[in-house]
């Protein structure tokens, strides 16, 4: 084998690596990606569709369970669509209890609450009493994992 041949072989080789870590580890945020990218720059070459579609030698993991921050996502985007109410910035929904909230979802009381501070923090909501307002629903949706629905919220 050449060095030429070796040294492609070698990139493709960790780039095979970086995708199947990224595939692993779940939540990957867009802090993470432009952190990941700034820290390997040969990264910025590829699109995400190779990114995380990319062929690789190594067996695709099993899904994993859902995190709590997907499943209060995907429930908030699903109120936010089925049942918001047009607001000044956002869509507003009314909400019950985080403890309530983590029964519907499945999730722990402390991880429910914890993702609504951080999904708070990062600007995708803004909680009020008994309500949540819904900012960002592209960034819950992809919190989700899922595709982005149709918004059928109630005009006030």
């Amino acid at each position: 084998m050449s060095p030429d041949e070796f040294l492609a072989q070698y990139k493709r080789r960790c780039l095979e690596g970086v995708v199947a870590l990224l595939r692993e580890s779940g939540d990957v945020t867009l802090a993470d990606l432009r952190d990941l990218l700034t820290a390997a720059p040969e990264l910025r070459r590829m699109t995400l569709t190779e990114l995380f579609e990319a062929p690789s030698t190594l067996a695709r993991p099993a899904p994993a369970p859902l995190s709590a921050a997907a499943k209060v996502s995907a429930y908030l985007l699903d109120q936010a669509t089925t049942a918001g109410r047009r607001e000044r910035g956002g869509l507003l929904v009314r909400v019950p209890s985080l403890t309530k909230i983590a029964e519907q979802v499945g999730a722990r009381d402390d991880s429910v609450a914890l993702t609504v501070s951080l999904l708070e923090r990062r600007g995708l909501i803004a909680v009020r009493p008994r309500r949540i307002l819904v900012r960002d629903r592209r960034g819950l949706a992809l919190l989700a994992g899922r595709p982005l629905p149709r918004s059928r919220p109630r005009r006030t």
